[in-house]
């Protein structure tokens, strides 16, 4: 029997468990406390409604500054080394109009979704999914969050593979099984596991903020490196300025950028006094630095290295390698990617947690069940990931698949869907045609971005 919180913790009187009863008290599986309290001889005609309080952990609330870090981290540092790639791939100009236009309604939709979640009073994405659509909602949700999140975790440890492999080498001056791209991605796994071991969102908002400026430095160095010169890049064609003939395939790029959704409601709830206008102050934000990071380090790259970006969606890897700014901005986005890799985690796993305690209920009410589930998903993940980082090296095809199949979902699909679905106002209400208007949108997206990915497969 699980007793929720606050005034209403108030057992049957009459109930068959009244003379010995277990009451789990939980604030969620992670933060589980199971308390036995015997009832001795109490009899129906005396017994008066009263309470038991369990003791439970005090959550931990962050105020808006350290909020907006944490979901900054989850648009900002996947996105940005491969902004190069995703202006290349677009064109300045159409780049130019696509991100503010994407970032608004990612700031519409971040909305959607804290007013839905505290409307209805629901912490994650597939609960609202559930409430509006059932059990096929519910189920679809969670894959969108996993193979969305899933696809980050992977194309960061590509990242990892493509800087630290050359670097090792050259620092070793050897080039062996102990010092090749397997390795160190076995090496880079094997360091995170610690980090990954995490429970709650809070706990990252520190290395969440340090990842951020990390991703920031990169940039002002990209504005310094082509502000000195272009000695040792090689020159490139020239590049399109305004829009590519098939700037459509960078669609999926762009919406992986701005995807975070599924994260928010977990930022609200640990958001301290999360009214609508504080948590807006963190989704407005958040949304407008990342913009703004996209183009700091994207256009600098955009201009020193042109059609070579789409040699390599990481842009790092296209510096000389005895560039002395070079090697900085290589050191620097190693330690932002040693801080979010792990936190790359978070979401793919929460997908996994909440499918496992729909089918297997005890892990709900067992904190032993529930730490062994937690500990073997993480390592899992990340050896899962592990492994397709080893098959696959090509980043940008890993962007355009994740994002072009789930983010766009997640972001621009599910949100609007929800709102229209759960509203209680008329249907050609203004919040209802907004709503529309960006699942027409979102599908097209989706649409554009599946059509590029089959014809990359086919070709």
């Amino acid at each position: 029997m699980v007793v929720p919180d606050g005034d209403d913790d108030i057992p049957n009187p009459h109930s068959p468990l009244r003379r010995s009863a277990e009451f789990n008290s939980y604030s969620d599986a992670s933060d589980l406390e199971v308390h036995s309290i015997t009832l001795e001889d109490e009899s129906a005609e005396n017994m008066e409604v009263f309470k038991i309080r369990t003791k439970k952990k005090k959550s931990h609330k962050d105020g808006v500054f350290m909020s907006m870090w944490n979901l900054l981290n989850d648009l900002l540092t996947p996105a940005t080394i491969g902004s190069a790639y995703i202006i290349t791939k677009t064109g300045l100009g159409l780049s130019l109009i696509f991100f503010p236009i994407l970032g608004v309604i990612t700031g519409l939709t971040l909305m959607t979704m804290y007013d839905l979640s505290k409307l209805y009073k629901k912490k994650s994405m597939p609960d609202l999914c559930e409430l509006a659509f059932g059990s096929w909602g519910y189920f679809l949700a969670c894959f969108f969050i996993f193979s969305f999140n899933s696809g980050g975790f992977i194309a960061q440890n590509l990242m990892v593979a493509d800087l630290l492999t050359p670097m090792l080498q050259e620092i070793t001056s050897t080039r062996s099984i102990w010092t090749n791209r397997t390795a160190v991605l076995c090496y880079f796994s094997i360091l995170i596991i610690p980090i990954s071991l995490r429970k709650q969102l809070h706990s990252f908002a520190i290395t969440s903020m340090v990842s951020v400026c990390c991703i920031l430095i990169i940039g002002f160095l990209c504005i310094i490196k082509l502000l000195s010169g272009s000695d040792g890049i090689p020159p490139h064609e020239n590049t399109v300025l305004f829009a590519r003939g098939d700037f459509y395939a960078a669609i999926g790029a762009i919406s992986y950028c701005f995807v975070c959704h599924d994260l928010s409601i977990h930022v609200i709830d640990e958001l301290k006094d999360n009214t609508r206008k504080r948590y807006s102050y963190v989704a407005y934000t958040s949304v407008a630095l990342t913009i703004f990071g996209v183009f700091l380090v994207g256009v600098p790259c955009f201009i020193m290295f042109g059609d070579r970006n789409l040699e390599h969606a990481n842009l790092l890897s296209l510096f000389p390698n005895n560039d002395f700014i070079a090697h900085i901005c290589k050191f620097v986005f190693l330690l932002d990617l040693f801080l979010t890799v792990p936190y790359a985690c978070i979401m793919p796993r929460s997908a996994v947690t909440s499918l496992a305690t729909h089918f297997f209920p005890s892990l709900q009410t067992d904190a032993r069940k529930f730490n062994i589930f937690f500990y073997c998903s993480t390592i899992s993940l990340i050896v899962v990931a592990l492994i397709i980082s080893i098959l696959v090296n090509n980043m940008g095809l890993v962007f355009e698949v994740a994002g072009g199949i789930s983010a766009c979902a997640i972001g621009f699909v599910i949100p609007p869907i929800l709102s229209i679905k759960l509203s209680q106002g008329p249907f050609l209400s203004r919040s209802t045609v907004v709503n529309i208007g960006i699942v027409i949108t979102g599908v097209s997206i989706w649409i554009c971005s599946i059509t590029n990915i089959i014809i990359q497969i086919k070709s």
